[in-house]
């Protein structure tokens, strides 16, 4: 009887394993990877002034706008102090919010579901990340955003530091 009690909890214990996957950047990107990753492609979009230019936000040059089915509008990563921070996916109409939303839960499981009016949301977490999937149904766009929370905080001490020295 004991041991079948150990056999299932150890069954259980490598199924949680096998089928929690940890987010760890957006395609080729692992968080806190220089800009230099996205290779000779790379366009900078903006450098931020408010934090100093350790912000920079950058686009590719002919990269696949989709996601599975999904048709996106843009893809633009975001570097603080050189490491890789965040991706921010756009697109529109309901129908690529519903195939993105797929992806999503066919690699990380359901979302947390946030009510808000004319809105759906998703959002899904681990120790080190952060996915935020909305579609704002008036509009009829959405945004996926990918962020890498453990460097969210180094901005946020930065940020801090830089508008106390302001005042």
């Amino acid at each position: 009887m004991n041991r079948s009690i150990v056999g299932l909890v150890f069954l259980a214990m490598l199924a949680t394993n096998l089928f929690s996957v940890e987010i760890v950047g957006f395609r080729n990107l692992k968080w806190n990877d220089p800009s230099s990753k996205l290779g000779a492609n790379k366009v900078l979009e903006s450098t931020p002034q408010d934090i100093q230019a350790k912000l920079t936000i950058y686009h590719l040059k002919n990269e696949k706008l989709v996601i599975g089915k999904a048709k996106l509008t843009k893809i633009s990563y975001t570097f603080f102090d050189n490491k890789f921070d965040n991706v921010m996916i756009e697109y529109q109409g309901f129908s690529n919010f519903i195939f993105i939303k797929g992806v999503l839960e066919d690699k990380y499981g359901n979302g947390k579901k946030i009510s808000r009016p004319s809105t759906k949301e998703y959002t899904w977490e681990d120790k080190n990340s952060i996915i935020e999937l909305e579609y704002d149904e008036i509009l009829e766009t959405g945004s996926l955003f990918i962020n890498n929370s453990k460097l969210d905080d180094a901005i946020r001490t930065y940020r801090s530091k830089i508008e106390s020295k302001d005042l």
